[in-house]
């Protein structure tokens, strides 16, 4: 079965009672002309579940369709890349109710088979010269997969004015090939990929607002099966665990559809409308690739790292199948409409302000202070400081303190010398009681061993009675303990010096002749008041009999 016949049931066919349903006419972006009609057609050739048509697409063709997505956000509708053509996708306007939309789509079925060849998705921006255009991108990752979520974007990006709308192009299991947060996902699912033209067309879309210093919203669309969050007709997120404070972006939209749907007789909600912090929903979206990369993440570690924490720029929308369908879509229009998005509060947030990235810090330092901003978090509320691995996972590492309060000032009394050293730490500050409000340093810091051997660091060899210089550099450390150690294992063999002051660097030692002459010595220099500061001679140095 062909898609002429797309959606006629079998029962109907037996009956020959059938009602053919055709792929609109459309040929071009000039030859449709409405946006609903666009979509019939797109809809009606996007591959489905079982089709296996679905390749991943090349870095270069991202990169490609990043830039024409951002060359759309920013008023052209011109010059498409090669790669792109070479896909069958054009670039062409489309004028409806006196409106000019720019549309990256295809068309092309080259074999017929009422499956376009290249299902990376559409992109529709808004380019009519209206001030009242509003910074919002209508997102809709599963068009087939949630049931009429392509018609109510279509009708909610008209509807709203919003500047630009970003389709998937294809059912979210047409492969099944398994995506890069594992096999719960397919490597079609734009929500679920970094490699992906949706992801791509996020990056676009973001980077216009953020090369403009302004606001905007994603708002994407789902739809949850009857089973799923039963005490919720609608469910909203920043893509996040945080719950919001008041009159945040969430919030304003809950608050606004509620009220809308109360004082509209013709349609009614049979459960709650509910958000972050007053449902028991577990869909929020906290592994959807764009809520992660507008919500702070870096755009090569959206499959693996969850987001520190929320930008208020990302609305994640699960619905019933009815929240879904034509009755409600002017309800989700007349919500959006009625909300100014600009006055919403700022997302509740931490931000460390020094320790933040680039110094250096050394074992054994004292009296260090850490320093963070909060935004919509109470200073009664306490918080733990801890350091963590600049990698994928943010992998902990040691605590700073288990819980102090949230002042926005904490001194750290000394750095341990048991936290290991390194170029690529990070400092973290949490909530802890609510454990996803949290940020790191937005570059790493440098841990450092201020202490180190300079003679004897391996290779020479002395004689028992002559006169060994000992050398050491202490930045930053008072006092130290000199010591000789033998063996792989360091193990203590005799005390050369029990005080002496850190920035002397010298000390000359007279080698005893009840040494035992061996060639596997080290000398250590370690802090007298924190005995985990410490380090070794490099490698091991030899003592010879006279």
């Amino acid at each position: 079965m062909n898609r002429a016949t797309l959606f006629v049931s079998i029962a109907a066919i037996a009956a020959q009672n059938v009602v053919v349903h055709a792929c609109p006419s459309c040929s071009s972006t000039s030859d449709c002309t409405t946006l609903d009609e666009l979509f019939d057609f797109i809809k009606c050739k996007m591959p489905r579940a079982e089709d296996e048509v679905y390749t991943v697409p090349s870095v270069d063709l991202l990169e490609d369709w990043e830039q024409t997505v951002g060359d759309m956000m920013d008023g052209t509708c011109s010059n498409l890349p090669q790669s792109l053509v070479n896909e069958g996708y054009t670039l062409g306007t489309l004028t409806e109710a006196s409106k000019t939309y720019c549309i990256l789509a295809t068309f092309q079925d080259q074999d017929n088979n009422d499956i376009i060849d290249s299902p990376l998705g559409t992109v529709i921006v808004n380019q009519t010269p209206d001030p009242q255009i509003k910074d919002i991108s209508i997102d809709i990752v599963h068009p087939l997969n949630d049931a009429n979520t392509g018609e109510q974007g279509i009708a909610v990006f008209q509807g709203t004015n919003a500047r630009s709308l970003v389709l998937s192009g294809g059912h979210r299991k047409t492969n099944a090939d398994q995506s890069c947060q594992g096999d719960t996902y397919k490597i079609a699912d734009a929500a679920h990929n970094d490699q992906h033209a949706f992801q791509a067309s996020a990056m676009a879309v973001m980077a216009h607002y953020e090369s403009l210093s302004l606001d905007y919203t994603a708002i994407q669309f789902h739809g949850m099966g009857s089973s799923s969050c039963t005490d919720d007709d609608v469910f909203i997120t920043h893509g996040t665990n945080v719950v919001p404070q008041a009159n945040e972006k969430i919030q304003l939209l809950r608050d606004s559809f509620q009220s809308v749907v109360d004082n509209n007789n013709n349609i009614a909600l049979d459960r709650d409308v509910s958000m972050t912090g007053d449902s028991n929903c577990d869909k929020k979206g906290t592994s959807n690739t764009q809520g992660r990369l507008i919500n702070g993440v870096d755009a090569d570690h959206v499959c693996g790292t969850a987001a520190d924490g929320y930008s208020g720029r990302f609305i994640h929308i699960e619905q019933k199948y009815a929240i879904r369908g034509s009755d409600f879509h002017q309800s989700w229009i007349d919500a959006i409409n009625a909300i100014d998005f600009t006055t919403a509060s700022p997302p509740r947030s931490f931000t460390i302000t020094s320790h933040n990235g680039g110094e250096t810090i050394g074992l054994g330092t004292e009296n260090i202070d850490i320093t963070w901003d909060s935004e919509g978090v109470s200073a009664a509320d306490n918080i733990k400081l801890s350091i963590h691995e600049n990698d994928e996972e943010k992998t902990w590492v040691s605590n700073i303190v288990e819980s102090t309060p949230n002042t926005g000032l904490y001194t750290w009394p000394e750095v341990r010398g048991y936290i290991p050293t390194g170029n690529n730490m990070l400092i973290r500050v949490r909530s802890v009681s609510e454990t996803s409000l949290k940020d790191y340093s937005d570059s790493p810091l440098n841990i450092i061993n201020p202490i180190q051997v300079v003679y004897p660091n391996g290779g020479e060899t002395v004689p028992k009675t002559s006169t060994l210089q000992v050398q050491w550099e202490a930045t930053g450390i008072t006092e130290v303990k000199l010591s000789l150690h033998r063996g792989a294992g360091y193990s203590y063999y005799k005390t050369i010096a029990s005080t002496i002051g850190g920035a002397v660097g010298s000390y000359t030692w007279t080698i005893p002749s009840s040494v035992t002459a061996g060639s596997e010595y080290s000398i250590r220099v370690r802090a007298t008041n924190e005995v985990s500061v410490k380090t070794y001679s490099s490698s091991f140095f030899t003592i010879t009999n006279n």
